[in-house]
């Protein structure tokens, strides 16, 4: 039925699905499930040298048992913020305010700074702006690439997360953000609780 809605879902189902395999071969006679697979993929991103070092990890962890749990993957895989972020700006946008608070939490406990997180999230919502304005009017993923400044590959999860949204909408959260950096370096409000309530109050 994916394949109905056209023909980039199918490719990137069967995408998936080879990396999928790929990360299943390298833990070879380790147990791990089909989910936890998803897991770490989700965890670390798609660079298949990453990820043949995080299965590496896990499996000189798991020496004994053979045998790779959720708890494993999130005790031990690195999170990759880069990989994740249109997926915690997707959960920020949406109001899932529990998983936008477990990411962010993850991202302190990675000791990453408040301040960087929220340029972070401008710059991806600027740039979810930006590629939706400038795909309405034709450019290519690379044109729009070359433009900016900025690889095709953020480019194009840019654009595929963006037009789920309107520009209008992301607009308003990059004011949001603004605001919110203002009120930090104004000594308003604290950086670390400052963010928590922006994602609790959207």
């Amino acid at each position: 039925s994916a394949c109905l809605v056209g023909s980039e879902m199918c490719i990137r189902d069967s995408n998936n699905s080879n990396i999928n395999s790929i990360v299943k071969n390298m833990f070879d006679d380790y147990k791990i499930s089909s989910d936890n697979i998803a897991l770490l993929i989700e965890r670390v991103g798609e660079d298949i040298s990453i990820l043949s070092q995080e299965a590496e990890k896990l499996k000189c962890y798991k020496f004994s048992e053979k045998a790779i749990t959720k708890e494993d993957i999130l005790n031990c895989a690195t999170f990759n913020i880069d990989t994740d972020i249109f997926k915690f700006i997707d959960n920020i946008i949406t109001k899932r305010k529990e998983q936008a608070l477990n990411t962010y939490y993850e991202l302190l406990k990675n000791n990453e700074e408040p301040i960087k997180i929220i340029a972070l999230l401008a710059s991806k919502f600027r740039l979810m702006y930006q590629t939706s304005v400038l795909n309405k009017k034709g450019m290519s993923n690379n044109e729009i690439a070359n433009l900016l400044g900025v690889h095709a590959y953020p480019v194009k999860l840019a654009i595929q997360s963006g037009m789920r949204y309107s520009e209008k909408l992301l607009l308003s959260f990059l004011r949001k953000l603004a605001d919110l950096d203002n009120d930090i370096k104004t000594g308003v409000i604290n950086a670390e609780l400052g963010l928590e309530l922006f994602i609790l109050k959207v």
